[in-house]
């Protein structure tokens, strides 16, 4: 008996969903989760290849994508609101209302990017697309975004302007702009990453589309890789209220933070430097969330600089730990007891 065409159809998206992100597991998963045998797993597989949706390389199915290329040079003046208008819009005319949005305000955002902050010469645009996912690639030659985020905050190495870009708000002309482009777009696209010289930010809702990588990779410059799912059913308006502070009010007024992204590699969070190193600049805004996934555990003065320092600094901020082990709970509520030696 043939599956419902709702069912069939959300069997094959979440099939294409796993193979770009490399799951080997993945046949099991969908069987169970769909309650359909592995046979028929495999049959939806035949003819996702059959009508050209993936191909099969060595062992490992790929997305199979069409393409668009567009260069520019910065010099030109040009906008990029004309070439998403122009160039980019009316080739990919088959996309959802909510999800045309979601592309335009992220594309602009991170070409306006490139126009303002890169000091590149020329932007290298790659569109692909396939009937599942839609795939922007933006690559430029000028600085390095992290090497820039260094050089206006005066941090120590460009690794540390990783967690800048997780706050939000981070702009290097704060005259003309708010900082809130890449915070948004990161969250709103299904897989966000931007890779300059050899350091990579991934947002925290990332599906790692290996379709995605390497590209620059290692080189000067930037590139910003975002890819939506065509189906994805996520709105912009739906992505500014859960930052912002009531129904009328388009203030961005909350972040949400990965700890672990502070961390140098074979390192522990343990002193009241790296605390101050992750709330520089979180006292814009009104409720921070703090994600301590990955992190086995903290020191007192890391602890203590953060949910008491800081807090009776700041009263009026609300900061909320999640995604805490047992071990970095008990030193949270360790400094917040009263009259306990620091």
């Amino acid at each position: 008996m043939s599956l419902p065409r709702e069912k069939r159809a959300e069997i094959l998206y979440n099939i294409l969903k796993e193979l770009s992100t490399d799951n080997k597991g993945f046949i099991n998963e969908i069987s169970k989760r769909f309650q359909v045998s592995r046979q028929t797993v495999h049959h939806y597989i035949k003819e996702l290849v059959k009508w050209g949706d993936i191909e099969k390389i060595g062992n490992k199915y790929q997305l199979k994508l069409s393409s668009f290329k567009i260069t520019h040079k910065i010099k030109d003046r040009f906008e990029e609101s004309f070439v998403w208008s122009n160039e980019i819009l009316p080739k990919i005319t088959f996309l959802n209302e909510n999800v045309r949005a979601i592309c335009q305000y992220g594309f602009n955002e991170m070409l306006n990017n490139v126009i303002d902050h890169s000091e590149s010469e020329n932007v290298e645009i790659i569109v692909s697309f396939n009937r599942f996912v839609l795939i922007f690639s933006i690559i430029d030659n000028g600085i390095g975004i992290f090497n820039k985020i260094q050089k206006t905050l005066n941090l120590s190495s460009p690794r540390e302007s990783i967690i800048e870009l997780e706050k939000g708000k981070f702009t290097s002309d704060p005259k003309n702009h708010s900082g809130e482009g890449i915070f948004f777009t990161s969250r709103a696209f299904d897989t966000f990453i931007i890779l300059s010289e050899n350091l990579e930010f991934h947002s925290s809702n990332s599906e790692d589309l290996l379709v995605l990588k390497p590209i620059n990779e290692g080189k000067k410059g930037t590139s910003v890789l975002m890819a939506i799912f065509l189906e994805s059913k996520k709105t912009l308006d739906s992505i500014f209220k859960e930052f912002t502070d009531s129904e009328n009010d388009y203030s961005f007024s909350k972040t949400e933070v990965r700890v672990d992204l502070l961390r140098f590699p074979n390192e522990d969070l343990v002193s009241r430097s790296q605390a101050k190193r992750l709330v520089f600049g979180l006292d814009k805004y009104k409720k921070i969330t703090l994600s301590f996934k990955n992190i086995p555990l903290i020191g007192q003065g890391f602890a203590d600089e953060i949910f008491r320092v800081f807090q009776n600094e700041h009263p009026d901020i609300e900061i909320i730990p999640t995604d805490t082990n047992e071990e970095v709970m008990r030193m949270i509520m360790h400094v917040l007891r009263p009259n306990n030696p620091r």
